[in-house]
């Protein structure tokens, strides 16, 4: 019950002063200054807005061509890592054809012999 009473109280509370505020706002006049205030506070906030529109666009652009970047250091690594396994491969079957070549040859010669 306690707190029953308590929470009403509070919200009773902070209705009536939102209630007072928005009677206040409602009724206040706006001077010309005051006029000033609120239009150069509100360029204030677009030019905010619109700069950190522009930082958030920069980085992710920056992200996409770091990603393209990537991309591309990707592929050129598997092709060149293809290139060099070939390579390796060509070099490889060039030993095996040499050694075969030449054990023919010594074959041959052994039993000419």
């Amino acid at each position: 019950r306690i707190a029953a009473r308590i929470s009403d109280n509070l919200k009773n509370g902070l209705l009536t002063h939102l209630k007072s505020d928005v009677d206040l706002e409602v009724k206040r006049v706006l001077t010309p200054k005051d006029l000033l205030r609120a239009e150069k506070s509100k360029q204030a906030l677009r030019k905010k807005l619109a700069h950190a529109k522009a930082v958030k666009t920069k980085a992710a652009e920056k992200a996409k061509q770091s990603d393209v970047r990537s991309a591309v250091k990707n592929s050129m690594n598997k092709a060149l890592n293809g290139v060099y396994e070939a390579e390796k491969k060509a070099k490889e079957a060039d030993k095996k054809r040499a050694a075969a070549a030449h054990h023919a040859s010594s074959s041959s010669s052994s039993s000419s012999s």
